[in-house]
């Protein structure tokens, strides 16, 4: 149904809400100093990382993984990310480094 509409009219206007992602929606820094920064598209707010290295040099871009992927454990190639499998197990994602 509507009733949240009814519940947020008390809190804020339908036009308070942004109509378009920002031009960047996270960021985070690997080991060896590199700025990852997450831009939104059409596929949610991280669907691009572009990586910067301490200079400000654009590394190059790398397709999105997921919103979890900045609370994962980081090393020199890998990210670790807990997450669930289709039955709501935990399991570990574990996504590689190119450089």
């Amino acid at each position: 149904g509507d009733e949240w509409k009814d519940g947020f009219a008390e809190v804020a206007k339908l036009s308070d809400i942004p109509g378009s992602w920002p031009v960047w929606s996270d960021f985070a820094v690997d080991r060896d100093d590199n700025l990852w920064v997450a831009l939104p598209g059409d596929r949610g707010a991280q669907t691009t990382w572009q990586v910067f290295n301490r200079e400000g040099v654009l590394l190059g871009n790398v397709p999105g993984v997921g919103s979890g992927v900045l609370d994962g454990y980081w090393t020199r190639d890998r990210i670790y990310v807990v997450a669930e499998d289709d039955e709501g197990l935990p399991i570990i994602n574990v996504y590689r480094i190119v450089k």
